[in-house]
């Protein structure tokens, strides 16, 4: 493999000289909002397969049989279940997102947002005395 395209480049962040860091921060949380936002989905996604072809009865009814409102209940079975499973963290969907959107450059990397600086002991006022 070319060694120039696994290098990463560097970080758009890292270069721009300036940046407001609370507003870098608040891209980078964004960005981690979405990513989670897309795993759920996913997982959805992923739930609704697996439903869908281990019908062991062949039959085409779900969990809820196949009456009246089986398919909203089927749905909102789904739904909490890809929300509950991509709260969890265990796939790590969310942060393979974010460390691949930092690997790009399009966010900011932990190590790129400023620290805040600690005031210097000699510039502190002593409200006490």
């Amino acid at each position: 493999m070319n060694a120039l395209a696994t290098a990463a480049p560097p970080s758009l962040w890292s270069r721009l000289a300036g940046v407001d860091p609370a507003g870098a921060a608040a891209v980078r949380v964004r960005a981690e909002q979405v990513a989670g936002d897309f795993e759920q989905v996913f997982v959805q996604q992923l739930v609704e397969g697996l439903r869908r072809t281990g019908d062991p009865t062949g039959a085409g009814a779900g969990p809820f049989g196949d009456g009246p409102g089986a398919d909203t209940y089927t749905m909102w079975f789904d739904s909490l279940l890809g929300e509950r499973v991509a709260r969890t963290g265990h796939l790590r969907v969310a942060d393979n997102v974010v460390a691949e959107l930092e690997r790009l450059g399009q966010i900011p990397r932990l190590g790129d947002l400023a620290q805040p600086k600690a005031i210097p002991t000699e510039d502190r006022t002593d409200a006490l005395a």
